[in-house]
C-alpha cells in the first residue's frame, strides 16, 4: 500500500506588543525578527488519514490541544485522534498556556484568549482540503550527529548539580548527557531528485536569540526557523521541525543573540549536505 503526503504552512505571527512566553509573564515583544508558522504534513495510506501540525510556540494547554484537534478534524474530515500536534518550543513566541496567567492584567488576558481563538481558526484553515492534493512518496531516513547542544546542568566532583543558565562561567565545564542526533525523514516521489517534504528532529531548547538587549524582545522562531529555511533552500520541498527530548538540553552558545541563531540553524542544515543523492539513502 502506497503512502501519500501533502505539506502545508500557515503564518501565525502575532503583532508586536504581545507578551512573550519562555522568560516569565511580563516580557513584552517590541517587534518581529522573523515570522512564526504552523508547518505540517498530511498522510494517507489506503483509507487511513492523519495530520501532523508543528507550531512555532512554547507549548499548548491540554484543553487548547483538544480544541485544535477537533477544529482540524472537522476541517479535514478525519477523526480527531488522527490529528497530532507538536511545538518547536521557541521561547520567543506568544503565551499559549495558562501557566502564569494569574499575573496577567485583564487586557493581557483578553489578548491571550484572542490569540488562542485565532490559532484554532488558523489551524483549521491550514488543513482545509489538504487531502485533495496528495502525492505518492517513498520515505528515506537519515541520521547524523550534530554537537550543537549541551546539557544545561553541570555535575561537580562532589555530585552537586549546578544550573548553567545561572552560572554561565561554568559552561566550558559542561559534562552531562546530551543527545546529538539530528534525525530526518525525506519524502520523495519515485524518480524525483528533490523531496516533497523533510521532517527534521533535534533536541535543544530554541533560545539562542534570547540575549540582553533588543533581541530578547523580538518575536522569532529561533534556530528551527533558520533550519527550515536552509533545508528548503538547499534541498527543496517543505521542512517541518519537531523538537526531540530537549528537557535538559540547551544550544551551545544559548542566550547569545541572532548571530548564534543563524549559525546554529545553518550548521544543522548543512550537516546533511552530502545527502544530495537522496536515492542512495536506505529506504524505510
Amino acid at each position: 500500500m502506497s503512502l501519500e503526503i501533502a505539506a502545508f504552512s500557515e503564518e501565525i505571527t502575532p503583532p508586536a506588543g504581545v507578551l512573550l512566553a519562555g522568560y516569565g509573564p511580563d516580557v513584552i515583544s517590541r517587534g518581529v525578527h522573523d515570522q512564526l508558522f504552523i508547518k505540517g504534513l498530511a498522510f494517507r495510506e489506503g483509507s487511513r488519514k492523519a495530520l501532523l501540525l508543528s507550531f512555532d510556540l512554547l507549548g499548548l494547554d491540554r484543553d487548547f490541544v483538544v480544541a485544535i484537534r477537533i477544529a482540524c478534524a472537522v476541517s479535514a474530515h478525519i477523526p480527531a485522534e488522527n490529528v497530532v500536534l507538536t511545538c518547536t518550543h521557541t521561547h520567543s513566541g506568544p503565551h499559549t498556556r495558562t501557566l502564569g496567567t494569574f499575573h496577567f492584567s485583564p487586557s493581557r488576558l483578553r489578548e491571550f484568549r484572542q490569540y488562542r481563538r485565532f490559532l484554532v481558526k488558523s489551524s483549521a484553515e491550514a488543513v482545509s482540503g489538504i487531502f485533495s492534493g496528495m502525492r505518492k512518496v517513498d520515505v528515506y531516513p537519515y541520521s547524523v550527529r550534530c554537537h550543537e547542544n549541551l546539557n544545561r546542568r553541570y555535575v561537580a566532583p562532589d555530585n552537586s548539580c549546578v544550573y548553567l543558565p545561572e552560572a554561565k562561567h561554568l559552561i566550558p565545564l559542561a559534562n552531562n548527557i546530551t543527545d546529538p542526533e539530528l534525525g530526518m525523514l525525506f519524502f520523495i516521489e519515485s524518480g524525483a531528485e528533490q523531496p516533497i517534504a523533510v521532517l527534521a528532529n533535534y533536541s535543544a531548547h530554541p533560545l539562542t536569540c534570547q540575549a540582553e538587549g533588543l533581541s530578547s524582545h523580538l518575536i522569532s522562531a529561533d534556530y528551527p526557523g533558520v533550519l527550515r529555511r536552509e533545508v528548503e533552500s538547499r534541498i527543496g520541498g517543505a521542512c517541518v521541525f519537531t523538537s526531540g527530548a530537549c528537557g535538559d538540553l540547551h544550544p551551545k552558545g544559548f542566550e547569545s543573540g541572532f548571530v548564534r541563531t543563524e549559525e546554529m540553524g545553518s550548521l544543522l542544515a548543512r550537516s546533511e549536505e552530502h545527502t544530495s543523492e537522496l536515492q542512495s539513502l536506505a529506504y524505510l
